[in-house]
This record gives structure tokens, C-alpha cells and sequence, in this order.
């Protein structure tokens, strides 16, 4: 019987101990890539419209006037604000957002006009979901007339 070629139990047992100890931290950092890689993706998104919404907004500041505006994908986000009209359409941005944008005086003939966008999201990392709240906020100085 000593010519007999294969595995015993314990040799098996000791591959699968070895093979999980290498599995386990590969398969860990496979998902926790995946869950930085989703949450930097809806950053980049609400970045992107906090730039679309500054750039429409300093074209408007003339005709909007000191105050604080808001718009939203979501139902009962703007209450307390005046609403902001034609930023986007629903089926423009995918993610729910809120738009905050605030006009305040600047030295001489300048308004400063803030944009916050606000966007709260779950994001998964493997075994269950984390919310995350992202915040953008861009700041700029537009001359009135």
C-alpha cells in the first residue's frame, strides 16, 4: 500500500486552509475597490452639475438678484427657498440631488454666488449598505451691471 499515489485527507484538508488564506484578502480588497470606485463615481457626477449649475447661474445672476435659490430632482427638498426654474430637467440628472445656490453682495458692482450640491447615497461594500452624504460646493465673483 505504500505505492499507492494521492492525497491523504490531512494533505487536502492543509490546501484548503493555504488557499482560503489567500482567497480571503484578495476577494476583500476586490470589494472594497469596487465600493471607492462607486462612491468616487457619484462624486464625479455631482461635481459635474454643480459646474453646469455655476456656469447657468453666473449667466443668470443678473436677473436673479440677491437671495437664495434652490432646485431638486426630489419632492419637498426646496421649502425656505425661492425655486430655481429650468436648471435641469428630471431625466437630465440620474442621482437624487439638491441645488443650493446663494447670491450675496461683494465689493462693488460684484456679486458672490455659491452653488452647493448635496447628494445622499447608499453605497454597498459587500455585505451591507453604507450611506454617504457627498457635498460640493463652488464659490465665484461675477461683475453686475
Amino acid at each position: 500500500m505504500n505505492n499507492e499515489k494521492g492525497m491523504t485527507l490531512i494533505e487536502l484538508l492543509v490546501a484548503i486552509v493555504i488557499a482560503g488564506i489567500i482567497v480571503v484578502p484578495l476577494v476583500t480588497l476586490m470589494v472594497s475597490t469596487l465600493t471607492v470606485s462607486q462612491s468616487q463615481g457619484k462624486e464625479t457626477n455631482i461635481a459635474y452639475v454643480a459646474q453646469e449649475v455655476m456656469e447657468k447661474v453666473v449667466h443668470q445672476t443678473p436677473t436673479l438678484g440677491i437671495g437664495q435659490y434652490c432646485w431638486s430632482n426630489m419632492e419637498g427638498q426646496c421649502s425656505g427657498y425661492t425655486l430655481l426654474t429650468n436648471l435641469y430637467s428630471n431625466s437630465a440628472v440620474h442621482d437624487e440631488v439638491v441645488v443650493i445656490v446663494r447670491v450675496t453682495d461683494y465689493e462693488g458692482p460684484f456679486h458672490e454666488v455659491t452653488v452647493k450640491v448635496l447628494n445622499e447615497t447608499t453605497v454597498s461594500n459587500g455585505s451591507n449598505e453604507v450611506a454617504r452624504e457627498n457635498e460640493i460646493e463652488l464659490v465665484t465673483v461675477v461683475r453686475t451691471p
